[in-house]
């Protein structure tokens, strides 16, 4: 009778460890704030994912009317994990560069363009103001289309 039970447990499947996800949610919704000032109304990741090394797997954080695709990636076989945002924002200092890069080429002069916080999420259609100021210290207000979820972005320079 031992030996069957002790072979029972021998061969039964190892149960392997999965993500927590309500943590992994939490962790991702806190972290997206803190990292990029994103406020995330929620997140959603990939149900039933092993723990294991190299294992990728998706989370979507809905946010300011888009979502944001964020790979998480297991970095060992218990569970630790980190995460990167795919697609879905739109990098306010990209867009500065542009659009600073754009000024010099138009008028050949320099100029600071300053579009508020860290990053956005991108949603096609949606607009938002960037400040350019010259070195007189003139200001004037750029508005700024989003195009689509790859940060592709159009604005005039009708200075």
């Amino acid at each position: 009778m031992r030996i069957v039970a002790v072979l029972a447990l021998l061969l039964a499947p190892a149960c392997a460890a999965r993500l927590d996800n309500k943590n992994l949610e939490k962790e991702i919704r806190e972290g997206l704030f803190d990292t990029s000032g994103i406020e995330a109304e929620s997140v959603t990741c990939e149900t039933d994912v092993e723990c294991k090394r190299g294992r990728k797997s998706r989370c979507t954080a809905v946010a300011e009317g888009g979502e944001v695709v964020l790979q998480v990636t297991q970095t060992d076989d218990q569970c630790e994990r980190r995460w990167i945002v795919d697609k879905g924002t739109i990098s306010s200092s990209k867009i500065e560069d542009r659009v600073e890069q754009a000024f010099r080429d138009k008028t050949g002069k320099e100029a600071i363009v300053d579009c508020g916080r860290r990053y956005r999420v991108a949603v096609a259609g949606r607009q938002f103001d960037c400040e350019i100021e010259n070195r007189k210290g003139e200001e004037a207000t750029i508005k700024v289309t989003v195009e689509d979820d790859l940060e592709h972005v159009a604005w005039n320079l009708d200075l």
